[in-house]
C-alpha cells in the first residue's frame, strides 16, 4: 500500500470525490499532501512571479503529479491545468493570510 504523505491513493481519491468544489477540492488535496510550511515556501513553476521576488523551489514533483492526477481525475467536468494552478494560488494565500493571522 503506497502512503502519499500519510494518505493512500484510495483516500486522496475520496477526498477529492467528497470535495463541493474546484476551490475546495484543491485546498483538501494541497494540506492533505504538503504542510502549511511546504504550501507557503513553494510553487508550481520554481521561477520568479516577477524581476523583484526571489523564486521559491517547486513542490515536490511525484507528490504534485499525484495532486494534479487525482484533481483532474475527481472534477466532473474537464478542467485546464492553468484553473488548477489558480486555485493553487489560491490556497496558497488563503494558508498565509491564516498563518499571519496567527502570528
Amino acid at each position: 500500500m503506497n502512503q502519499h504523505y500519510g494518505h493512500t491513493k484510495a483516500q486522496l481519491i475520496e477526498i477529492g470525490e467528497h470535495s463541493v468544489s474546484l476551490f475546495d477540492r484543491v485546498y483538501k488535496l494541497m494540506t492533505a499532501l504538503f504542510s502549511d510550511d511546504e504550501i507557503m515556501k513553494h510553487s508550481v513553476s520554481g521561477k520568479a512571479s516577477n524581476s523583484k521576488m526571489e523564486a521559491k523551489p517547486k513542490f515536490d514533483q511525484t507528490r504534485y503529479d499525484i495532486f494534479m492526477h487525482i484533481v483532474l481525475k475527481t472534477t466532473p467536468k474537464s478542467v485546464p491545468h492553468s484553473e488548477v494552478t489558480h486555485r493553487v494560488h489560491a490556497v496558497q494565500k488563503k494558508i498565509s493570510k491564516r498563518f499571519v493571522e496567527k502570528s
